[in-house]
């Protein structure tokens, strides 16, 4: 068992020799080196925070449940600007997007989600410039 540690990465099942460069860019020339690579970075959704409570200015995941889609505003330069109205029991939501018409149409009003971003605002009125989601 411990000889397959030591394999080079081009041995293993679906790693072909562009890939294994691609790899070996990265430091990750054996197997052993393919198990201990650490992520870059990690998103955990299973305790998402309550609007009141997240830290501003920081990116983090809050749980809100959509209460409005606005539509679409054309901005400078051609872009659209679309607004998302959510809301907890303690405090609302705004979220923007940027071009992103398909990612709004994805959220259904009276719907729950996890959002996932940095998280800006006042004490009552929270703001997030586009953040990941998930349903909750």
């Amino acid at each position: 068992m411990n000889d397959k540690l030591n394999w080079n990465t081009r041995y293993v099942k679906g790693v072909g020799e562009k890939r294994a460069r691609q790899l070996e860019k990265l430091g990750l020339r054996t197997v052993e080196d393919l198990l201990y690579h650490i992520p870059r970075r990690y998103i955990d959704y299973s305790e998402p925070l309550r609007l009141a409570y997240a830290p501003f200015g920081e990116v983090c995941a809050v749980k809100a449940t959509v209460l409005e889609r606005g539509r679409g505003v054309r901005i400078r330069s051609g872009r659209k600007l679309f607004k998302v109205t959510a809301s907890d029991d303690t405090a609302l939501l705004d979220i923007t997007f940027f071009n992103s018409e398909y990612t709004v149409n994805q959220l259904e009003t009276g719907k729950e989600y996890i959002f996932y971003g940095k998280l800006e605002g006042s004490l009552t009125r929270r703001k997030m410039t586009t953040p990941l989601f998930i349903p909750a």
